[in-house]
């Protein structure tokens, strides 16, 4: 999975499921010998609106989402790298915090990329028969 996300290419190892502080980050990504590597946070993305444009949270505010990236400026401050990696349907162009279903959410993204978060979306190709595979790089778009 790696090297298909050119911005993480670089790390050889890979730990899910990576308990820090009081959260539970979805992958913690390293080199041998790193002293601090990198966080990576996924978020699923159902939601596209009329104009190809992917938002999340998609039906409820995400509290769950909102300690995620509380947690990721914190390890940012630290000195860790961290990335927000958002995984959209196959026919988006870009994508946006839903800030009119949760606009703490937003905001929080919007902290955490001044903090240095990196927000890389992606799109995904899906089939049936196939694991989803990721796609190609669309835009960010912060409210």
């Amino acid at each position: 999975m790696l090297k298909k996300i050119k911005e993480l290419s670089a790390y050889g190892k890979i730990k899910k499921e990576a308990s820090i502080m009081d959260s539970r980050i979805d992958f913690y990504l390293s080199n041998e010998g790193d002293i601090k590597g990198c966080y990576v946070e996924v978020k699923g993305v159902t939601l596209v609106d009329d104009k190809q444009v992917a938002l999340f949270p998609d039906d409820a505010p995400t509290e769950r989402g909102s300690k995620h990236i509380e947690t990721l400026i914190e390890l940012k401050e630290a000195g860790y790298q961290c990335v927000i990696f958002l995984i959209q349907h196959p026919l988006v162009c870009s994508f946006t915090p839903n800030s009119g279903q949760d606009l703490k959410f937003a905001n929080l993204v919007t902290k955490a990329i001044k903090a240095g978060v990196k927000v890389l979306c992606y799109n995904c190709n899906i089939a049936l028969d196939k694991p989803i595979r990721i796609g190609k790089v669309v835009s960010f778009k912060d409210e």
